[in-house]
């Protein structure tokens, strides 16, 4: 097997090779440089508004100025006119009671039982960044007709001013560090153009007013309204060693469906994927990005919003993983993000329940993620961590209704949590290799015993007339829910037990009958798509059986369809079905979509490189 030399080698290699010639660089680098690159995505530079909504937003609390009788207006939802992606702020003044008008964007304080941060203008402490280091403040504007005459600044807040708008003194108990640093009045074009304020030499310790704008009537004489637009809002300040986790899909810019609602959303299992598909490349660039997410995993295992103990959810926001300054809602402290999205049409920001809730499988994956990190890296807090939340799978999830074995896990926000009654055969054999490895980690052989728990469940799921697993039980925990066969299900129960479990061998040769499609097998067997990330785990087992043909086909199909940007796509076409629902509210279908996906990516990756996740 080649060495390979981790991203930045990967990066530095591989674009020498498109330089030459686009399509040259291997498959495998390509994806492994799309992780980097998602993990990277928010943390090159430190971003105030890159897209409406966008995880890696920072200043949120929009404060119009003044506060009374202003005619400044903004829209930050506004299409059609963005410098990149979908969306753009549009901004304006009327001529009205106030000679002047303009926004601050604050980073703003959240306190127990806020929706929204509230005005910080200097009273409360602890609330403002350390961006200490930065550069510069970039910004992307241009006027709507032309001519437009408005101040860009940074700074400033709690400070008090002279009759032309310049800091004299701080005059409020936590100030921002730097005084207004600001653009002057700038004459806009109809073109969008990049400026920028220089920030090197300022004392940027304690930030609260990242970016601001003020337009005055006298400089505008002759306009009724000023309308300008603003997009690609940013501090040059790399983060690349910052907590975080990356967003699961590629997202367009499209301010409603799939790709609003996902486009913050970093499922855990996913990133517990990408972690061990880094370990398994191996380079020294690699294994400190999977430390980085190992150390995620801690962060938001103790640092949960709603648990004064340790719980992981099953997704969070991409970007910081660290509530902001002065957003602390557990006792002060800071805690990790969980994901949401603005919704335009209604001027709202929601959470989803899924999203929010904690499935036994997931925590699984990250306990399986952390083993993994512990052996490779050799941090004793990992193992720590993936005991402790060994020991919250079985408090929580433990069941003994009919043949034993884990349920789903819990649904819903901090109050009215529900537990899931149903049990799955995936989730369990998901967590048989996470407790026989902890009792291998730590010696501990009472995680024998849960183990085998979970080991017998997915024995009981075993259909030997047609030599498959079904998926696991109704919500009563007893029933076999006979109305979806999904793929994973069959392919993990041979990397888990090799051939060792009723012939599971078999059990590929049933997927090859009943989810084979285009060249892929689908997630569950009406084939109305290839299920990328299903086709690479198929891959895999079939090379743990020694059928190498059959594992190079399922890698040619998905090598065949790698995106630009080197990432595996989810599905091969919008809406593939799995049989599924998501929301206990309103029970939409689980479907994937023709976005690159970091979970199928990080299989592809290991499939390529010959690793089975279970056990490393």
């Amino acid at each position: 097997m080649a060495l390979f030399w981790g991203c930045a080698a990967l990066q530095a290699g591989a674009d020498a090779d498109v330089a030459q010639d686009p399509g040259s660089a291997s498959p495998l680098n390509r994806s492994v440089r799309f992780l980097c690159q998602m993990m990277d995505r928010y943390h090159t530079r430190f971003d105030i508004y890159s897209e409406v909504g966008a995880g890696g937003n920072h200043f949120p609390c929009l404060a119009r100025m003044p506060q009374e009788d202003s005619g400044a207006w903004m829209d930050v939802c506004c299409t059609g006119t963005a410098h990149s992606g979908g969306s753009s702020i549009e901004c304006g003044y009327e001529r009205g009671g106030s000679p002047w008008g303009g926004f601050y964007f604050l980073n703003g304080v959240l306190g127990p039982g806020d929706r929204y941060p509230q005005q910080n203008w200097g009273t409360e402490p602890d609330a403002g960044y350390d961006l200490t280091g930065a550069k510069r403040l970039v910004f992307w504007a241009r006027g709507r007709d032309g001519g437009e005459r408005v101040e860009f600044f940074c700074g400033g807040v709690g400070w008090s001013v002279d009759f032309r708008g310049r800091s004299i003194e701080p005059v409020t108990s936590y100030p921002d560090s730097l005084p207004k640093v600001s653009t002057g009045f700038i004459r806009l074009t109809r073109e969008w153009k990049e400026y920028s304020i220089d920030l090197r030499g300022m004392d940027l310790s304690h930030v609260i007013g990242g970016f601001g704008w003020v337009v005055d009537s006298y400089r505008n004489r002759g306009r009724k309204s000023v309308v300008f637009y603003l997009d690609d809002v940013w501090i040059e300040l790399p983060r690349t060693d910052a907590l975080r986790f990356m967003a699961s899909f590629e997202t367009g810019g499209a301010l409603v469906g799939f790709d609003n609602v996902m486009r913050n959303v970093a499922f855990t299992y996913d990133n517990a994927m990408a972690l061990i598909a880094f370990l398994a490349e191996g380079g020294q660039d690699s294994r400190r990005r999977a430390r980085i997410l190992a150390d995620s995993l801690v962060y938001a295992a103790y640092h949960d919003r709603g648990s004064s103990g340790v719980r992981l959810r099953n997704a969070y926001m991409c970007g910081d993983l660290q509530t902001f300054p002065g957003w602390g809602l557990k006792n002060g402290d800071p805690v990790a993000r969980l994901p949401n999205f603005w919704d335009c049409r209604d001027q709202e920001v929601y959470e989803d329940r899924m999203a929010v809730s904690s499935y036994a499988g997931n925590v699984a994956w990250a306990m399986i993620a952390l083993l993994a990190a512990h052996r490779h890296l050799g941090d004793v807090e990992y193992l720590r961590c993936a005991a402790d939340l060994g020991q919250w799978v079985v408090e929580v999830c433990r069941d003994e209704r009919g043949a034993a074995g884990f349920c789903g896990g819990i649904e819903g926000w901090e109050t009215g949590l529900q537990r899931v009654g149903w049990k799955a055969t995936e989730h369990n054999l998901d967590l048989m290799v996470a407790f026989y490895r902890l009792a291998a980690a730590t010696g501990d052989r009472s995680w024998l015993r849960y183990a085998r728990e979970a080991e017998s469940f997915v024995e009981s799921m075993w259909d030997g007339r047609e030599g498959k697993f079904w998926t696991g039980t109704l919500e009563d925990g007893i029933t076999i829910n006979t109305n979806v066969v999904p793929l994973d299900v069959q392919t993990w129960s041979v990397l888990a037990f090799g051939a060792g479990i009723n012939g599971a061998a078999v059990c590929i040769d049933y997927a090859l009958s009943h989810h084979v499609c285009g060249g892929g097998v689908d997630f569950n067997r009406d084939c109305d798509g290839i299920w990328y990330e299903g086709t690479a785990q198929l891959a895999l087992a079939a090379l743990q059986l020694g059928r190498t043909g059959l594992f190079e086909r399922m890698l040619a199909t998905i090598e065949a369809a790698q995106l630009e940007s080197g990432a595996v796509p989810a599905a091969s076409v919008d809406g593939l079905t799995t049989g599924f629902k998501v929301s206990v509210e309103g029970n939409p279908d689980w479907v994937y979509y023709h976005r690159g996906h970091v979970g199928a990516t990080a299989w592809y990756v290991l499939a390529r490189l010959g690793v089975n996740p279970f056990w490393f």
